[in-house]
């Protein structure tokens, strides 16, 4: 069996070995969904990861800031607190989802 000391020896330790269009994939590449470009922007706020992301919706918009925010809003509320505010919010846009698919 070959070692993998043996392999580093023979193939090098910087990857050069690898041809140039041998790219690692990153988290980035295998989830595009989850990550945007915002090189263009100095800062990100709440608000903006809702339009980056497609967040239309009040209720989410409301839940989503409690979360990132929790305990650290001007109001002072504990973070669990907040928390259960936004859980709150979330449950209730599931019975408004009920509701609309009953009409």
């Amino acid at each position: 069996m070959t070692s993998r000391i043996d392999i580093i020896g023979t193939n090098g330790n910087e990857g050069s070995h690898y041809s140039e269009g041998c790219k690692r994939q990153t988290m980035a590449d295998i989830y595009p969904k989850y990550y945007k470009d915002v090189r263009q922007l100095d800062v990100v706020d709440v608000y903006r990861v809702h339009r980056l992301f497609g967040v239309i919706d009040n209720e989410l918009h409301h839940a989503s800031k409690k979360i990132l925010l929790c305990g650290v809003r001007t109001g002072g509320k504990p973070a669990r607190e907040e928390i259960e505010e936004a859980r709150d919010t979330l449950n209730r846009w599931l019975e408004i989802q009920d509701e609309d698919a009953l009409a």
